[in-house]
Order: C-alpha cells, then structure tokens, then sequence
C-alpha cells in the first residue's frame, strides 16, 4: 500500500501522430495550483496499517497517468473545505500481490483501517499529518 503525499498538475498522454514525440505532458487544470498535498494524517494512517500488520510506504506523488490524475481532481475540487482527502494506492485484486495471498477481505480491511485511523486523527484521538 502506498500512502501519496502530493498531487501534480500535470497529465502525461499520447503525443499527436507526426509530431516527433511519443508523450506530451499538458496540465490538469489549466491556471490551477501547480501541486497539491494530501490532507489525510498520513503518519496516524500509516501507524495503524503497520499496527495492523499491513505493509505501508509513503511515495512522493502518484505518478503521471490516471492516479495522479483522479487524485490532483479530487484535490482541487477539495482545496477550499474542511474535508480530509488523498489517496492510497492498493494493489489491483489480480495483481501478484493478491496471487501471492493478499486476499479481498485483507484488501477491504486494509481501508476500514485507513478510514478509521482518518476519522480517529480528525477527532484528536491520534497522531498527526
């Protein structure tokens, strides 16, 4: 499980035929914040997976295609609330990781763990961001 700390405006998609290149790189949302971070305690998340058992890394940012993508969205349609938003990567259900025994049911616990430490954080009950 990955734990992503920041959001980048910026989108990777295929480059128009002839132009030379393979990639273009074009921003999200035009004029929008050139990154955004989580807001979810990610220290308080990531001590509960570890306490759970459940295997957890912080990673800088979410990539270049789709994650990065649904997570700068959510981030810029959050930016001005008071709502806790981010976004964990999770292994897909017919990755190598889940043939190796990482089960739905360890997958679903793993974000009732996330949920739950979010929710503990918010209230004062645990560690911090």
């Amino acid at each position: 499980m990955s734990l992503e700390l920041e959001a980048r405006n910026l989108d990777r998609e295929r480059a128009a035929e002839g132009s030379g290149a393979k990639w273009r790189e074009c921003p999200i949302v035009c004029g929008g914040s050139e990154t955004y971070g989580t807001s979810l305690h990610v220290e308080g998340i990531r001590a509960a997976l570890r306490d759970a058992g459940i295997p957890v890394r912080r990673s800088r940012h979410a990539g270049r295609y789709v994650c990065n993508h649904v997570f700068y969205r959510l981030m810029h349609a959050t930016r001005r609330g008071q709502t806790s938003a981010g976004f964990v990567h999770l292994p897909a259900i017919r990755s190598k990781q889940v043939e190796r025994g990482l089960t739905r049911r360890q997958l679903r616990r793993t974000v009732m763990t996330v949920v739950r430490a979010e929710l503990a954080a918010i209230r004062g009950e645990e560690g911090g961001r």
